[in-house]
Protein backbone atom coordinates (compact mmCIF):
# COMPACT_ATOMS: atom_id res chain seq x y z
CA UNK A 1 0.00 0.00 0.00
CA UNK A 2 1.37 3.42 -0.90
CA UNK A 3 1.96 5.90 1.85
CA UNK A 4 -1.31 7.36 3.06
CA UNK A 5 0.48 10.68 3.47
CA UNK A 6 0.59 10.98 -0.30
CA UNK A 7 -3.17 10.60 -0.53
CA UNK A 8 -3.64 13.49 1.88
CA UNK A 9 -1.18 15.41 -0.29
CA UNK A 10 -3.32 14.59 -3.32
CA UNK A 11 -6.33 16.16 -1.61
CA UNK A 12 -4.53 19.42 -0.89
CA UNK A 13 -2.75 19.49 -4.26
CA UNK A 14 -6.05 19.26 -6.12
CA UNK A 15 -7.46 22.09 -4.03
CA UNK A 16 -4.36 24.24 -4.50
CA UNK A 17 -4.35 23.72 -8.27
CA UNK A 18 -7.97 24.84 -8.54
CA UNK A 19 -8.51 27.44 -11.30
CA UNK A 20 -8.83 30.89 -9.75
CA UNK A 21 -11.41 31.95 -12.35
CA UNK A 22 -13.89 29.32 -11.13
CA UNK A 23 -17.35 30.87 -10.55
CA UNK A 24 -18.94 29.93 -7.23
CA UNK A 25 -22.62 28.96 -7.52
CA UNK A 26 -25.20 27.47 -5.21
CA UNK A 27 -28.43 25.63 -5.97
CA UNK A 28 -31.51 26.59 -3.99
CA UNK A 29 -32.65 23.65 -1.91
CA UNK A 30 -34.70 23.03 1.20
CA UNK A 31 -32.48 21.96 4.07
CA UNK A 32 -33.24 20.40 7.41
CA UNK A 33 -32.26 22.26 10.57
CA UNK A 34 -28.80 21.11 11.65
CA UNK A 35 -27.13 22.16 14.89
CA UNK A 36 -23.33 22.16 14.86
CA UNK A 37 -20.74 22.57 17.59
CA UNK A 38 -18.02 25.15 17.11
CA UNK A 39 -14.64 26.06 18.57
CA UNK A 40 -13.69 29.74 18.31
CA UNK A 41 -10.02 30.65 18.94
CA UNK A 42 -9.47 33.93 20.82
CA UNK A 43 -6.47 36.13 21.62
CA UNK A 44 -6.61 38.98 24.13
CA UNK A 45 -4.24 41.96 24.43
CA UNK A 46 -4.43 45.26 26.29
CA UNK A 47 -4.21 48.76 24.82
CA UNK A 48 -0.39 48.56 24.83
CA UNK A 49 -0.36 45.26 22.95
CA UNK A 50 0.55 43.15 26.00
CA UNK A 51 -1.06 39.74 26.46
CA UNK A 52 -3.95 39.35 28.91
CA UNK A 53 -3.64 35.80 30.30
CA UNK A 54 -6.24 35.99 33.11
CA UNK A 55 -9.60 36.36 31.32
CA UNK A 56 -12.53 34.28 32.56
CA UNK A 57 -15.93 33.48 31.09
CA UNK A 58 -17.49 36.33 33.09
CA UNK A 59 -15.23 38.78 31.20
CA UNK A 60 -16.53 37.72 27.78
CA UNK A 61 -19.66 38.29 25.73
CA UNK A 62 -20.35 36.14 22.65
CA UNK A 63 -22.70 37.15 19.83
CA UNK A 64 -23.64 34.97 16.85
CA UNK A 65 -25.57 36.70 14.06
CA UNK A 66 -26.01 39.63 16.48
CA UNK A 67 -27.75 37.33 18.99
CA UNK A 68 -26.17 37.03 22.44
CA UNK A 69 -25.14 33.48 23.33
CA UNK A 70 -25.33 32.58 27.01
CA UNK A 71 -24.46 28.89 26.93
CA UNK A 72 -20.78 28.62 25.98
CA UNK A 73 -17.51 27.48 27.53
CA UNK A 74 -14.40 29.62 27.77
CA UNK A 75 -11.05 27.90 28.38
CA UNK A 76 -7.48 29.14 28.63
CA UNK A 77 -5.17 27.18 26.34
CA UNK A 78 -1.39 26.96 25.88
CA UNK A 79 -1.05 27.63 22.15
CA UNK A 80 2.52 26.52 21.64
CA UNK A 81 3.12 23.60 24.02
CA UNK A 82 -0.42 22.29 24.60
CA UNK A 83 0.66 21.40 28.13
CA UNK A 84 -1.74 21.59 31.04
CA UNK A 85 -0.78 20.82 34.60
CA UNK A 86 -1.32 17.20 35.54
CA UNK A 87 -2.86 16.23 32.19
CA UNK A 88 -0.99 13.37 30.46
CA UNK A 89 -0.44 13.18 26.70
CA UNK A 90 -3.18 10.64 26.10
CA UNK A 91 -5.76 13.18 27.33
CA UNK A 92 -4.32 16.12 25.44
CA UNK A 93 -4.53 14.11 22.23
CA UNK A 94 -8.33 14.44 22.43
CA UNK A 95 -8.28 18.23 22.40
CA UNK A 96 -9.29 20.15 19.32
CA UNK A 97 -6.55 20.02 16.70
CA UNK A 98 -4.88 23.19 15.47
CA UNK A 99 -4.12 23.72 11.79
CA UNK A 100 -1.55 26.39 10.93
CA UNK A 101 -1.46 27.42 7.29
CA UNK A 102 1.77 29.11 6.22
CA UNK A 103 1.45 31.16 3.01
CA UNK A 104 4.64 32.65 1.54
CA UNK A 105 4.30 35.45 -1.02
CA UNK A 106 7.17 34.97 -3.47
CA UNK A 107 5.33 36.87 -6.22
CA UNK A 108 5.51 40.40 -4.79
CA UNK A 109 7.97 40.28 -1.86
CA UNK A 110 11.68 40.96 -2.18
CA UNK A 111 14.31 38.34 -1.39
CA UNK A 112 15.37 39.72 2.01
CA UNK A 113 11.70 39.82 3.12
CA UNK A 114 11.23 36.20 2.03
CA UNK A 115 14.34 35.13 3.96
CA UNK A 116 13.05 36.85 7.08
CA UNK A 117 9.64 35.23 6.59
CA UNK A 118 11.24 31.77 6.44
CA UNK A 119 13.07 32.43 9.68
CA UNK A 120 9.86 33.52 11.44
CA UNK A 121 7.99 30.49 10.10
CA UNK A 122 10.69 28.13 11.35
CA UNK A 123 10.30 29.65 14.81
CA UNK A 124 6.54 28.97 14.65
CA UNK A 125 7.19 25.36 13.70
CA UNK A 126 9.77 24.95 16.46
CA UNK A 127 7.33 26.16 19.13
CA UNK A 128 4.32 24.21 17.82
CA UNK A 129 2.54 21.87 20.23
CA UNK A 130 1.56 18.23 19.88
CA UNK A 131 -1.85 19.00 18.40
CA UNK A 132 -0.64 21.27 15.60
CA UNK A 133 -0.50 20.34 11.93
CA UNK A 134 1.07 22.61 9.31
CA UNK A 135 0.19 23.11 5.65
CA UNK A 136 2.56 25.17 3.48
CA UNK A 137 1.70 27.16 0.34
CA UNK A 138 3.44 29.78 -1.76
CA UNK A 139 2.02 32.41 -4.12
CA UNK A 140 3.88 32.50 -7.43
CA UNK A 141 4.00 35.29 -10.01
CA UNK A 142 1.28 34.91 -12.67
CA UNK A 143 0.47 31.41 -11.34
CA UNK A 144 -1.27 31.96 -8.03
CA UNK A 145 -1.38 29.55 -5.12
CA UNK A 146 0.96 26.54 -5.17
CA UNK A 147 0.95 23.70 -2.64
CA UNK A 148 4.29 22.85 -0.98
CA UNK A 149 3.55 20.33 1.76
CA UNK A 150 1.42 19.05 4.63
CA UNK A 151 -0.74 18.62 6.53
CA UNK A 152 1.98 17.29 8.81
CA UNK A 153 3.29 17.45 12.37
CA UNK A 154 6.76 16.33 11.27
CA UNK A 155 8.99 19.29 12.10
CA UNK A 156 12.02 18.02 10.22
CA UNK A 157 9.90 17.72 7.08
CA UNK A 158 8.53 21.23 7.59
CA UNK A 159 12.00 22.74 8.01
CA UNK A 160 13.03 21.05 4.77
CA UNK A 161 9.96 22.36 2.91
CA UNK A 162 10.51 25.92 4.11
CA UNK A 163 14.24 25.84 3.37
CA UNK A 164 14.14 24.20 -0.07
CA UNK A 165 10.72 24.92 -1.55
CA UNK A 166 10.25 28.60 -0.69
CA UNK A 167 12.47 30.46 -3.20
CA UNK A 168 13.90 33.94 -2.74
CA UNK A 169 13.00 36.36 -5.53
CA UNK A 170 14.15 39.88 -6.43
CA UNK A 171 10.69 41.18 -7.20
CA UNK A 172 10.33 44.77 -8.41
CA UNK A 173 7.83 46.68 -6.30
CA UNK A 174 7.91 50.09 -7.98
CA UNK A 175 9.25 51.64 -11.22
CA UNK A 176 12.03 49.78 -13.01
CA UNK A 177 15.50 51.18 -13.76
CA UNK A 178 14.37 51.79 -17.34
CA UNK A 179 11.55 54.05 -16.16
CA UNK A 180 13.93 55.83 -13.80
CA UNK A 181 16.26 56.50 -16.73
CA UNK A 182 13.38 57.72 -18.87
CA UNK A 183 12.37 60.14 -16.14
CA UNK A 184 15.84 61.66 -15.67
CA UNK A 185 16.69 65.13 -17.01
CA UNK A 186 19.31 63.85 -19.47
CA UNK A 187 17.22 60.96 -20.66
CA UNK A 188 17.40 60.00 -24.32
CA UNK A 189 13.69 59.18 -24.16
CA UNK A 190 10.91 61.60 -25.11
CA UNK A 191 8.08 62.38 -22.73
CA UNK A 192 5.69 60.17 -24.73
CA UNK A 193 8.14 57.25 -24.51
CA UNK A 194 8.54 57.80 -20.77
CA UNK A 195 4.76 57.73 -20.32
CA UNK A 196 4.59 54.53 -22.35
CA UNK A 197 7.23 52.87 -20.16
CA UNK A 198 5.42 53.99 -17.03
CA UNK A 199 2.06 52.77 -18.30
CA UNK A 200 3.40 49.36 -19.34
CA UNK A 201 5.22 48.89 -16.05
CA UNK A 202 2.08 49.80 -14.10
CA UNK A 203 0.16 47.22 -16.14
CA UNK A 204 2.81 44.62 -15.29
CA UNK A 205 2.67 45.34 -11.55
CA UNK A 206 -1.12 45.45 -11.63
CA UNK A 207 -1.34 42.06 -13.35
CA UNK A 208 0.98 40.48 -10.77
CA UNK A 209 -1.13 41.98 -7.99
CA UNK A 210 -4.31 40.61 -9.57
CA UNK A 211 -2.91 37.05 -9.63
CA UNK A 212 -1.81 37.54 -6.03
CA UNK A 213 -5.34 38.52 -4.97
CA UNK A 214 -6.97 35.65 -6.90
CA UNK A 215 -4.84 33.15 -4.98
CA UNK A 216 -7.04 33.56 -1.94
CA UNK A 217 -10.02 31.98 -3.66
CA UNK A 218 -7.93 28.82 -4.06
CA UNK A 219 -6.77 29.11 -0.44
CA UNK A 220 -10.40 29.29 0.71
CA UNK A 221 -11.32 26.10 -1.14
CA UNK A 222 -8.21 24.37 0.21
CA UNK A 223 -8.88 24.92 3.92
CA UNK A 224 -12.52 25.93 4.47
CA UNK A 225 -13.72 22.35 5.05
CA UNK A 226 -10.86 21.35 7.33
CA UNK A 227 -11.77 20.29 10.86
CA UNK A 228 -9.99 22.03 13.75
CA UNK A 229 -9.10 25.53 14.86
CA UNK A 230 -7.37 27.17 11.90
CA UNK A 231 -4.74 29.91 11.66
CA UNK A 232 -3.40 31.56 8.51
CA UNK A 233 -0.01 33.26 8.59
CA UNK A 234 0.49 35.24 5.38
CA UNK A 235 4.10 36.38 4.91
CA UNK A 236 4.03 39.24 2.42
CA UNK A 237 5.11 42.82 1.82
CA UNK A 238 1.63 43.37 0.37
CA UNK A 239 0.74 45.17 -2.83
CA UNK A 240 3.03 48.19 -3.15
CA UNK A 241 1.86 51.78 -3.44
CA UNK A 242 3.16 51.73 -7.01
CA UNK A 243 0.67 48.98 -7.92
CA UNK A 244 -2.28 49.58 -5.60
CA UNK A 245 -4.67 52.48 -5.37
CA UNK A 246 -7.04 52.80 -2.43
CA UNK A 247 -10.53 51.78 -3.41
CA UNK A 248 -9.55 49.01 -5.81
CA UNK A 249 -11.09 45.56 -5.33
CA UNK A 250 -8.01 43.53 -4.44
CA UNK A 251 -8.32 43.95 -0.67
CA UNK A 252 -12.10 43.31 -0.71
CA UNK A 253 -11.67 40.19 -2.84
CA UNK A 254 -8.96 38.74 -0.60
CA UNK A 255 -10.77 39.66 2.61
CA UNK A 256 -14.00 38.04 1.41
CA UNK A 257 -12.39 34.63 1.01
CA UNK A 258 -10.26 34.96 4.16
CA UNK A 259 -13.37 35.82 6.19
CA UNK A 260 -15.18 32.68 5.01
CA UNK A 261 -12.19 30.43 5.73
CA UNK A 262 -12.97 30.33 9.47
CA UNK A 263 -9.32 30.99 10.33
CA UNK A 264 -7.60 33.44 12.65
CA UNK A 265 -5.56 35.70 10.39
CA UNK A 266 -2.04 37.07 10.81
CA UNK A 267 -0.58 39.34 8.12
CA UNK A 268 3.18 39.40 8.64
CA UNK A 269 5.26 41.98 6.78
CA UNK A 270 8.91 41.11 7.53
CA UNK A 271 9.96 44.67 6.58
CA UNK A 272 7.45 47.44 7.18
CA UNK A 273 8.11 50.92 8.46
CA UNK A 274 8.75 52.46 5.04
CA UNK A 275 5.77 54.80 5.16
CA UNK A 276 5.11 56.62 1.88
CA UNK A 277 7.86 54.88 -0.10
CA UNK A 278 6.48 53.59 -3.44
CA UNK A 279 7.59 50.05 -2.55
CA UNK A 280 5.73 50.01 0.75
CA UNK A 281 2.73 47.68 1.00
CA UNK A 282 1.84 48.63 4.55
CA UNK A 283 -1.23 50.58 3.52
CA UNK A 284 -2.65 47.59 1.65
CA UNK A 285 -1.94 45.11 4.46
CA UNK A 286 -3.42 47.47 7.06
CA UNK A 287 -6.60 47.87 5.01
CA UNK A 288 -6.77 44.11 4.46
CA UNK A 289 -6.34 43.35 8.17
CA UNK A 290 -9.04 45.90 9.06
CA UNK A 291 -11.57 44.44 6.60
CA UNK A 292 -10.87 40.81 7.49
CA UNK A 293 -10.30 41.20 11.22
CA UNK A 294 -6.71 39.97 10.98
CA UNK A 295 -3.71 41.15 12.97
CA UNK A 296 -0.96 43.05 11.13
CA UNK A 297 2.64 42.53 12.31
CA UNK A 298 5.69 44.16 10.76
CA UNK A 299 9.36 44.89 11.37
CA UNK A 300 12.51 42.85 11.73
CA UNK A 301 12.59 39.17 12.62
CA UNK A 302 13.23 39.67 16.33
CA UNK A 303 10.41 42.20 16.70
CA UNK A 304 7.85 39.99 14.92
CA UNK A 305 8.89 36.85 16.83
CA UNK A 306 8.49 38.78 20.09
CA UNK A 307 5.01 40.05 19.12
CA UNK A 308 3.86 36.58 18.06
CA UNK A 309 5.10 35.08 21.33
CA UNK A 310 3.41 37.85 23.31
CA UNK A 311 0.04 37.48 21.57
CA UNK A 312 0.06 33.70 21.91
CA UNK A 313 0.52 33.90 25.66
CA UNK A 314 -3.16 34.89 25.90
CA UNK A 315 -4.82 32.18 23.82
CA UNK A 316 -8.32 30.97 24.66
CA UNK A 317 -11.00 28.81 23.06
CA UNK A 318 -14.75 29.39 23.12
CA UNK A 319 -17.00 26.37 22.49
CA UNK A 320 -20.69 26.71 21.67
CA UNK A 321 -23.52 25.16 19.68
CA UNK A 322 -24.82 27.15 16.73
CA UNK A 323 -28.27 28.72 17.09
CA UNK A 324 -31.16 26.67 15.75
CA UNK A 325 -31.93 28.88 12.75
CA UNK A 326 -31.63 29.00 8.96
CA UNK A 327 -30.22 32.49 8.56
CA UNK A 328 -27.75 31.94 5.75
CA UNK A 329 -24.62 29.85 5.37
CA UNK A 330 -22.32 32.04 7.46
CA UNK A 331 -22.38 32.66 11.20
CA UNK A 332 -21.17 36.17 12.07
CA UNK A 333 -19.05 35.97 15.23
CA UNK A 334 -18.52 38.85 17.66
CA UNK A 335 -16.53 38.42 20.88
CA UNK A 336 -16.46 41.37 23.30
CA UNK A 337 -14.56 41.93 26.51
CA UNK A 338 -16.41 43.41 29.48
CA UNK A 339 -13.09 44.58 30.87
CA UNK A 340 -12.02 47.96 29.54
CA UNK A 341 -9.14 48.53 27.10
CA UNK A 342 -8.84 44.88 26.12
CA UNK A 343 -8.63 44.04 22.42
CA UNK A 344 -10.02 40.71 21.24
CA UNK A 345 -8.48 39.07 18.17
CA UNK A 346 -10.55 36.22 16.75
CA UNK A 347 -12.42 35.05 13.66
CA UNK A 348 -15.23 37.09 12.10
CA UNK A 349 -17.30 34.31 10.53
CA UNK A 350 -17.88 30.55 10.59
CA UNK A 351 -19.26 28.67 7.63
CA UNK A 352 -21.87 25.98 8.25
CA UNK A 353 -21.35 22.55 6.77
CA UNK A 354 -22.95 22.67 3.34
CA UNK A 355 -25.45 20.12 2.14
CA UNK A 356 -24.36 18.08 -0.83
CA UNK A 357 -26.66 19.82 -3.32
CA UNK A 358 -25.37 23.19 -2.12
CA UNK A 359 -21.83 22.34 -3.23
CA UNK A 360 -20.63 23.46 -6.62
CA UNK A 361 -19.08 20.94 -8.99
CA UNK A 362 -15.55 21.52 -7.76
CA UNK A 363 -16.54 21.16 -4.09
CA UNK A 364 -18.43 17.94 -4.83
CA UNK A 365 -15.32 16.46 -6.42
CA UNK A 366 -13.26 17.46 -3.38
CA UNK A 367 -15.87 15.81 -1.17
CA UNK A 368 -15.54 12.56 -3.17
CA UNK A 369 -11.75 12.75 -2.82
CA UNK A 370 -12.05 13.23 0.94
CA UNK A 371 -14.44 10.29 1.26
CA UNK A 372 -12.10 8.02 -0.70
CA UNK A 373 -9.07 8.90 1.44
CA UNK A 374 -11.15 8.49 4.62
CA UNK A 375 -9.36 11.44 6.16
CA UNK A 376 -10.92 12.88 9.33
CA UNK A 377 -9.27 16.26 8.67
CA UNK A 378 -12.17 17.33 6.41
CA UNK A 379 -15.86 17.92 7.15
CA UNK A 380 -18.18 15.78 5.02
CA UNK A 381 -21.88 16.51 4.29
CA UNK A 382 -22.82 12.84 3.83
CA UNK A 383 -22.68 9.63 5.81
CA UNK A 384 -20.94 6.74 4.06
CA UNK A 385 -21.09 2.98 3.68
CA UNK A 386 -18.41 0.71 2.27
CA UNK A 387 -19.22 -0.45 -1.23
CA UNK A 388 -19.29 -4.25 -1.68
CA UNK A 389 -17.54 -5.38 -4.86
CA UNK A 390 -18.71 -8.81 -6.06
CA UNK A 391 -16.48 -9.18 -9.14
CA UNK A 392 -13.54 -7.46 -10.86
CA UNK A 393 -12.60 -7.93 -14.54
CA UNK A 394 -9.24 -6.45 -15.62
CA UNK A 395 -8.53 -5.83 -19.30
CA UNK A 396 -5.73 -3.98 -21.13
CA UNK A 397 -7.14 -0.48 -20.82
CA UNK A 398 -9.99 -0.78 -18.30
CA UNK A 399 -11.02 -2.43 -15.06
CA UNK A 400 -14.69 -3.31 -14.54
CA UNK A 401 -16.08 -3.49 -11.00
CA UNK A 402 -19.39 -5.20 -10.28
CA UNK A 403 -20.92 -3.51 -7.23
CA UNK A 404 -23.70 -4.89 -5.03
CA UNK A 405 -26.40 -2.21 -4.69
CA UNK A 406 -28.21 -2.15 -1.32
CA UNK A 407 -31.99 -1.97 -1.37
CA UNK A 408 -32.21 1.67 -0.26
CA UNK A 409 -30.10 2.69 -3.31
CA UNK A 410 -32.11 0.81 -5.93
CA UNK A 411 -34.33 2.45 -8.54
CA UNK A 412 -32.83 5.85 -7.85
CA UNK A 413 -30.64 8.29 -9.73
CA UNK A 414 -27.27 8.89 -8.07
CA UNK A 415 -24.02 10.72 -8.78
CA UNK A 416 -21.00 8.58 -9.64
CA UNK A 417 -17.51 9.93 -8.94
CA UNK A 418 -14.50 8.12 -10.37
CA UNK A 419 -11.33 9.02 -8.47
CA UNK A 420 -7.82 8.21 -9.71
CA UNK A 421 -5.24 8.74 -6.95
CA UNK A 422 -1.53 9.15 -7.77
CA UNK A 423 1.24 7.58 -5.76
CA UNK A 424 3.14 10.89 -5.42
CA UNK A 425 2.42 14.60 -5.62
CA UNK A 426 0.70 14.51 -9.01
CA UNK A 427 -2.82 15.85 -9.44
CA UNK A 428 -5.71 13.50 -8.71
CA UNK A 429 -8.08 12.82 -11.61
CA UNK A 430 -11.80 13.01 -10.75
CA UNK A 431 -14.82 12.71 -13.04
CA UNK A 432 -18.51 12.96 -12.21
CA UNK A 433 -21.57 11.55 -13.97
CA UNK A 434 -25.22 10.79 -13.16
CA UNK A 435 -26.44 7.16 -13.34
CA UNK A 436 -29.59 5.10 -12.65
CA UNK A 437 -29.36 2.13 -10.30
CA UNK A 438 -32.16 -0.08 -11.57
CA UNK A 439 -31.14 -3.44 -10.07
CA UNK A 440 -29.20 -5.08 -7.26
CA UNK A 441 -25.93 -4.93 -9.26
CA UNK A 442 -24.13 -2.16 -11.11
CA UNK A 443 -21.00 -2.19 -13.24
CA UNK A 444 -18.42 0.59 -13.04
CA UNK A 445 -15.66 0.80 -15.64
CA UNK A 446 -12.43 2.60 -14.73
CA UNK A 447 -9.58 3.39 -17.10
CA UNK A 448 -6.17 1.97 -16.22
CA UNK A 449 -3.63 4.77 -15.66
CA UNK A 450 -0.02 3.99 -14.84
CA UNK A 451 0.95 4.87 -11.23
CA UNK A 452 -2.68 5.67 -10.34
CA UNK A 453 -5.08 3.71 -8.11
CA UNK A 454 -8.83 3.68 -9.00
CA UNK A 455 -11.63 4.35 -6.50
CA UNK A 456 -15.27 5.39 -6.77
CA UNK A 457 -18.11 7.02 -4.81
CA UNK A 458 -21.86 6.60 -5.45
CA UNK A 459 -23.84 9.46 -3.87
CA UNK A 460 -27.54 9.08 -3.08
CA UNK A 461 -28.24 12.77 -2.42
CA UNK A 462 -31.90 12.15 -1.55
CA UNK A 463 -30.89 9.99 1.42
CA UNK A 464 -27.62 11.78 2.19
CA UNK A 465 -25.62 8.53 1.97
CA UNK A 466 -22.66 7.51 -0.19
CA UNK A 467 -21.29 4.10 -1.16
CA UNK A 468 -17.52 4.41 -1.08
CA UNK A 469 -14.79 2.19 -2.47
CA UNK A 470 -11.87 3.90 -0.75
CA UNK A 471 -8.61 3.37 1.11
CA UNK A 472 -8.53 0.64 3.71
CA UNK A 473 -7.47 2.33 6.94
CA UNK A 474 -5.35 0.04 9.10
CA UNK A 475 -6.30 -0.44 12.73
CA UNK A 476 -3.61 -1.17 15.30
CA UNK A 477 -4.47 -2.99 18.51
CA UNK A 478 -2.27 -3.31 21.60
CA UNK A 479 -2.89 -6.56 23.48
CA UNK A 480 -1.35 -9.00 26.00
CA UNK A 481 0.46 -6.33 28.04
CA UNK A 482 2.72 -7.62 30.82
CA UNK A 483 5.73 -6.42 32.83
CA UNK A 484 8.35 -8.73 34.33
CA UNK A 485 11.96 -8.18 35.36
CA UNK A 486 12.05 -4.66 33.87
CA UNK A 487 10.80 -5.93 30.49
CA UNK A 488 7.51 -4.56 29.11
CA UNK A 489 5.91 -7.05 26.70
CA UNK A 490 2.88 -6.64 24.43
CA UNK A 491 1.54 -7.58 21.02
CA UNK A 492 0.51 -5.32 18.14
CA UNK A 493 -2.25 -6.94 16.12
CA UNK A 494 -3.75 -5.93 12.75
CA UNK A 495 -0.57 -4.11 11.76
CA UNK A 496 0.55 -4.77 8.18
CA UNK A 497 4.26 -4.62 7.52
CA UNK A 498 5.49 -2.30 4.74
CA UNK A 499 8.24 -3.63 2.47
CA UNK A 500 10.35 -1.75 -0.01
CA UNK A 501 12.21 -3.96 -2.50
CA UNK A 502 11.99 -6.91 -0.06
CA UNK A 503 13.47 -4.86 2.76
CA UNK A 504 11.47 -4.08 5.90
CA UNK A 505 11.42 -0.38 6.70
CA UNK A 506 10.72 1.30 10.01
CA UNK A 507 7.21 2.68 9.82
CA UNK A 508 5.95 2.16 13.36
CA UNK A 509 6.95 4.18 16.41
CA UNK A 510 6.27 2.85 19.91
CA UNK A 511 6.39 5.27 22.83
CA UNK A 512 6.33 4.02 26.43
CA UNK A 513 5.73 6.45 29.28
CA UNK A 514 5.66 5.84 33.03
CA UNK A 515 3.04 7.90 34.87
CA UNK A 516 2.34 8.36 38.56
CA UNK A 517 -1.14 8.23 40.08
CA UNK A 518 -1.71 11.90 39.23
CA UNK A 519 -0.98 11.31 35.56
CA UNK A 520 2.37 13.10 35.69
CA UNK A 521 5.05 11.76 33.36
CA UNK A 522 8.09 10.29 35.11
CA UNK A 523 9.96 8.89 32.11
CA UNK A 524 9.54 8.36 28.38
CA UNK A 525 11.20 6.00 25.92
CA UNK A 526 10.50 5.65 22.22
CA UNK A 527 11.54 3.16 19.58
CA UNK A 528 11.02 2.85 15.82
CA UNK A 529 10.09 -0.73 14.93
CA UNK A 530 11.61 -1.81 11.61
CA UNK A 531 10.30 -5.39 11.47
CA UNK A 532 7.23 -6.94 13.05
CA UNK A 533 4.92 -9.87 12.49
CA UNK A 534 1.30 -9.95 13.59
CA UNK A 535 2.00 -12.89 15.90
CA UNK A 536 5.27 -11.69 17.40
CA UNK A 537 5.70 -10.34 20.92
CA UNK A 538 7.42 -6.99 21.42
CA UNK A 539 9.80 -6.67 24.38
CA UNK A 540 10.78 -3.17 25.52
CA UNK A 541 13.44 -2.86 28.28
CA UNK A 542 12.51 -0.29 30.94
CA UNK A 543 15.67 1.13 32.44
CA UNK A 544 14.03 3.37 35.04
CA UNK A 545 14.44 2.05 38.61
CA UNK A 546 11.17 2.67 40.43
CA UNK A 547 9.36 1.15 43.40
CA UNK A 548 5.63 1.58 43.92
CA UNK A 549 2.34 1.74 41.98
CA UNK A 550 2.54 3.23 38.48
CA UNK A 551 0.92 3.20 35.07
CA UNK A 552 2.49 2.39 31.71
CA UNK A 553 1.15 4.48 28.84
CA UNK A 554 1.89 2.63 25.59
CA UNK A 555 1.46 4.60 22.37
CA UNK A 556 1.77 2.97 18.92
CA UNK A 557 1.94 5.42 16.02
CA UNK A 558 1.70 4.34 12.37
CA UNK A 559 4.16 6.61 10.54
CA UNK A 560 2.39 6.04 7.21
CA UNK A 561 -1.21 6.86 8.09
CA UNK A 562 -0.57 8.93 11.22
CA UNK A 563 -2.99 6.68 13.13
CA UNK A 564 -2.21 6.47 16.83
CA UNK A 565 -3.58 4.14 19.51
CA UNK A 566 -2.71 3.87 23.18
CA UNK A 567 -3.42 1.79 26.26
CA UNK A 568 -2.73 2.37 29.93
CA UNK A 569 -1.53 -0.61 32.00
CA UNK A 570 -1.17 -0.47 35.79
CA UNK A 571 2.01 -1.95 37.29
CA UNK A 572 3.32 -2.64 40.75
CA UNK A 573 7.11 -2.50 41.09
CA UNK A 574 8.60 -3.99 44.27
Amino acid sequence: MRKRYYYIVAVVVLMALFCCDYIFTQDKIVERVHVEEWIVPVYAVDSKGNSVPDLTKSDIELFVNDKKIIDFSFLKRDFFSDKKAGLPDRKRAGENEKIIVLVFDVALSKSFAIMRAKSIAEKLVKNAGLNTRFIVFKIESFQGLAYLGGPTKNKARLYNIIKKKVPSRSNERSVSSLVNEAESTNSKYQHEEYMFFLFEHMKYLSKKSSYFAQSFQSLYYAISNMVGTKFIYLFSEGISKAAWIRGDTHANRMAGYLLKSGAVLFFINPTGGRGSHPESGEGFLQVLSTISGGKYLYGDTEKINSEIKNVHRAYYEIAFRSPDDRNGQLLRITVKSKRKQIMIHTIRTLEKTKKYLSLNDFEQKLMALNMVTKDSLFKLPLSSEDARITDVVVEDNTTCYQVAIPEHFRNQRVDLFKVMLPGGNAKAVITKSSVNLSSDKFEIQMGNLEDYDPYFVLVNYNLGIALVNGLMVRKIKITDVSFRENILSFRLSDYKQKKLKDKDIGLLKVIVKILNDNGQELSSDEKVISSIKNTSLLNIPIMKSLIGEYNFLIVARDLISGEEVNVTHPISIK
